[in-house]
C-alpha cells in the first residue's frame, strides 16, 4: 500500500516537472523590435544638420546580465561628431618663451630651416655622415655603413655649428628648425592694447660660432664683458646686435602649436584679447566628441533625447519611441520571471519525486 501510494505521488510530480520543462523547451524569449536608425560600425546619422557616426561596437565582460547584453558580456558602442569649426584658444603670459618650434609670424627674424634630403652629406661628431630617411626616422651612417644615431621629430640634432630641432620626418626628407627664442612682454600700462615678442640670443652658441671671440662671457664691476682673441673686450651688451621686435595688437595672426608634440601640427591663430598679465589668442580646427552607447541608455543628440538598443553584437539602433522600447523591455521582464518560475517547479518537482522513491524504499517495523 505504502508503495502504491508513493507511485501515484512520483507520476504527480513526474508529470508535473515535464510539464514545466516542456513550457520551458518551446517558451522564445519576445524580442526588441524598436522604430529608428539602424548603425553598423562607420554609419551616420544626421538631427537638425549635425552628423553623428557610429566609431565602435564591441562586447564588453560584464558582471550580471543586461537586455540585450547576455550573462557574461554586454554590447557597447561609440557615437562620434566633429565639430569643423570648434574654437580653439591658449593664454600666452608675460614672459611666455616664443620657439622656432612653436611659433613664427611674417618678418620674425633669427629662424631658420633646413630639409635634409635621403643620402645628403650631414656633418655629425666632426666627420661626415650619411642621412637615411625611411619610416618616419632619420639616420646618420658612417663610411663603414654603421648607424651612429637616429632622430625622431623632436629629437635634437646638432646640425650647421648649431643644436636644431627635428620637427618633420617624412618617407625621403626631414625638417630641422634652428634659431632664437623671442619673449612675450606685456606693456605695465593700465590701457593695454598690444604686446611685444621681443628676440632673445643664444649667447652660448653666438660666441662658439664667433671665431674672433673666446667661448664664454666674462664678468666685472662694471657688468658682463666678451673677450676678443687679440685681447680687446667689450660690453656683452654692445656685443650683441639690437633683438628683434614685433608689435602684435588684437586681430593680428601668429602661426602657433600650442602643444609640445611636434606631431601636432602648428595653427593659424588670431590675437583675441591683450590684458595686462596674459594674451589670448584663438584658432578654429576640427574637433571630435564621443558618446558611449550602452542597451537601454539614452543619449542626446542636438538637444534631443534618444534611446539606445542594440539589435545584434554589429548594429545600434537610436530611437526616440521611448514608450515602445520601454513596453517590449517590461515584455521581457515578464518572460523572465515566468521561465525563472517554471525552471523552479522543474526542479522542485524532480527534488520531490527522488524524495517520494526514497521513502517508498525504507524498511517497515515488522
Amino acid at each position: 500500500m505504502q508503495r502504491r501510494v508513493a507511485a501515484i505521488y512520483l507520476v504527480f510530480f513526474v508529470v508535473m516537472g515535464a510539464s514545466a520543462y516542456s513550457v520551458i523547451a518551446v517558451a522564445q524569449q519576445p524580442t526588441i523590435d524598436l522604430d529608428g536608425e539602424e548603425l553598423a560600425v562607420g554609419d551616420s546619422m544626421t538631427v537638425d544638420g549635425k552628423t553623428y557616426t557610429v566609431s565602435n561596437i564591441s562586447e564588453q565582460s560584464s558582471g550580471g546580465g543586461g537586455h540585450g547584453g547576455g550573462g557574461g558580456t554586454t554590447l557597447v558602442g561609440q557615437l562620434s561628431t566633429t565639430n569643423d569649426s570648434f574654437v580653439y584658444s591658449a593664454e600666452l603670459s608675460n614672459g611666455t618663451a616664443l620657439s622656432p618650434t612653436n611659433s613664427s609670424w611674417t618678418g620674425k627674424q633669427g629662424e631658420f630651416s633646413a630639409t635634409i634630403q635621403n643620402g645628403d652629406s650631414v656633418q655629425y661628431n666632426g666627420t661626415q655622415q650619411t642621412a637615411n630617411v625611411s619610416g618616419g626616422e632619420l639616420s646618420l651612417v658612417n663610411a663603414t655603413g654603421n648607424v651612429t644615431a637616429s632622430f625622431a621629430v623632436g629629437d635634437s640634432l646638432p646640425y650647421e655649428n648649431t643644436t636644431a630641432t627635428v620637427t618633420e620626418v617624412g618617407n625621403t626628407s626631414a625638417t630641422v628648425v634652428w634659431g632664437d627664442n623671442y619673449e612675450v612682454v606685456i606693456p605695465n600700462v593700465t590701457d593695454v592694447s598690444e604686446f611685444h615678442a621681443v628676440q632673445r640670443f643664444n649667447v652660448t652658441e653666438r660666441l662658439r660660432n664667433d671665431p674672433d671671440v673666446e667661448n664664454q662671457v666674462y664678468g666685472s664691476d662694471d657688468g658682463q664683458f666678451v673677450r676678443y682673441r687679440n685681447g680687446t673686450t667689450q660690453p656683452l651688451d654692445a656685443y650683441l646686435p639690437e633683438p628683434a621686435r614685433t608689435t602684435f595688437t588684437e586681430g593680428d595672426t601668429l602661426t602657433y602649436r600650442a602643444a609640445e608634440d611636434l606631431s601636432v601640427p602648428a595653427n593659424e591663430t588670431t590675437v583675441a584679447n591683450i590684458s595686462s598679465d596674459r594674451v589670448l589668442i584663438e584658432w578654429t580646427g576640427p574637433r571630435t566628441t564621443s558618446q558611449e552607447l550602452t542597451e537601454g541608455a539614452n543619449v542626446t543628440l542636438t538637444g534631443q533625447t534618444h534611446v539606445v538598443h542594440f539589435a545584434n553584437p554589429s548594429t545600434v539602433v537610436i530611437s526616440s519611441d521611448f514608450g515602445s522600447y520601454q513596453g517590449q523591455v517590461e515584455q521581457q521582464d515578464y518572460y523572465h520571471e515566468r521561465m525563472n518560475g517554471l525552471w523552479g517547479i522543474s526542479i522542485l518537482s524532480g527534488f520531490g519525486a527522488l524524495m517520494i522513491v526514497a521513502l517508498a524504499y525504507l524498511p517497515t517495523r515488522g
